[in-house]
C-alpha cells in the first residue's frame, strides 16, 4: 500500500470510531435526558471525521428519540391499523 492509500483508510477507520462512539451512546440510552446530554455532546464535536458521518449520527439519533417518546409505537400501532 501507498502512503497516501494508508492515509485514507486512517481516515476512513477514524470516521468509522467516531460514528460507533455516538452510535453506541445513542443506542444504550435509556431515557430521553441521556439522550438530551448525548445530543449536547454531538453538538460540540470538532472532529475533522465528524462531517463525514454526521448525517448518520443524526439519523440514529432521530431514531432514538422517537423510540424512547413513544412516537416509533404510535406510527407502527397506526400502520397495523391501516392493514
Amino acid at each position: 500500500m501507498s502512503t497516501q492509500e494508508l492515509e485514507r483508510l486512517d481516515v476512513k477507520l477514524g470516521q468509522e470510531v467516531l460514528y460507533y462512539h455516538y452510535h453506541n451512546k445513542t443506542v444504550n440510552a435509556d431515557t430521553l435526558d441521556e439522550l438530551r446530554e448525548i445530543r449536547e455532546e454531538i453538538m460540540e464535536e470538532e472532529s475533522s471525521y465528524f462531517t463525514a458521518i454526521s448525517q448518520r449520527v443524526w439519523t440514529d439519533y432521530d431514531k432514538k428519540e422517537k423510540e424512547l417518546s413513544g412516537e416509533a409505537e404510535v406510527s407502527e400501532e397506526k400502520e397495523s391499523l391501516e392493514e
